[in-house]
């Protein structure tokens, strides 16, 4: 599953969750963000939908799915784990 966020210019911003690069296929393995899956997972054959959000709905998905960012995976841990 992942996500893509919209700005006001239009620009998109896409943030899947899946297993690290050296583990591909374990679906319970260390993971990473990744950043194209709304590139990766064209044509559409899968159910999607656009909802309006506040700006600061924005601005905490958008950190959520930055590295560095103060809630970045926050209640996540690397192995799908919901803390």
């Amino acid at each position: 599953m992942y996500y893509v966020l919209t700005d006001d210019s239009g620009q998109d911003h896409s943030f899947g969750w899946a297993s690290d690069e050296s583990h591909q296929g374990n679906p319970i393995a260390p993971g990473a963000v990744y950043t194209n899956d709304d590139s990766n997972y064209q044509p559409l054959t899968y159910s999607a939908s656009s909802v309006s959000i506040s700006q600061a709905q924005y601005d905490t998905l958008m950190g959520f799915g930055t590295p560095g960012s103060a809630n970045y995976l926050e209640g996540m841990s690397s192995t799908y784990e919901v803390t």
